[in-house]
């Protein structure tokens, strides 16, 4: 067993019908509890409220929605959202790159969330493809990271969010679909 799944816990994604190991810091949670966590928290910060906020837009449209919250700081998620079911290749990287820096950057003049992108990548694994964007987010001083992959397995699309403050992505999390 691969040393990053040493401390990780199984736990089951319904809309996928599957297990996916995770660290285990994390706790299946809901939309609700993330609310509650962010309104209760007396540091609370402008950036959970949006980053809430932006959990309820997937939610609005995404029903499919699955939230991962660490135990030892609610800012660090790890989301799952079914999409609709898209066929890509590695070709589509640079495009789907520079549509969400775009967004982001459309996305800067609302929020004041200012985006770096760290990295883009196509990841192919046995039964999976996956492109991988990962950027730091700078917000009154304080840097937080946020990754997406959006993942083809099994003839479903689906995305998988991680926000954190450690510039972890868990991209060894993909290696729970190659069976």
């Amino acid at each position: 067993m691969p040393r990053e799944f040493a401390d990780t816990e199984k736990h089951r994604i319904e809309f996928l019908n599957s297990y996916i190991l995770l660290p285990n810091q994390f706790k299946k949670s809901n939309l609700e509890e993330f609310e509650s966590l962010v309104n209760s928290d007396q540091t609370n910060s402008e950036y959970a409220s949006i980053q809430l906020n932006g959990l309820k837009n997937i939610k609005k449209y995404s029903p499919d929605l699955e939230i991962f919250i660490d135990k030892n700081n609610y800012s660090n998620t790890i989301s799952f959202e079914l999409g609709e079911t898209v066929e890509f290749d590695e070709g589509v990287v640079p495009y789907y790159s520079y549509l969400l820096e775009n967004q982001l950057q459309i996305s800067t003049s609302k929020t004041g969330i200012k985006y770096e992108s760290l990295e883009s990548d196509f990841i192919k694994l046995k039964y999976l493809k996956a492109i991988k964007l990962k950027f730091k987010q700078t917000f009154d001083g304080n840097v937080k990271y946020f990754t997406q992959y959006i993942i083809s397995y099994k003839l479903k699309t689906f995305n998988v969010i991680v926000t954190n403050i450690e510039d972890l992505d868990y991209q060894f999390i993909l290696q729970s679909f190659s069976n």
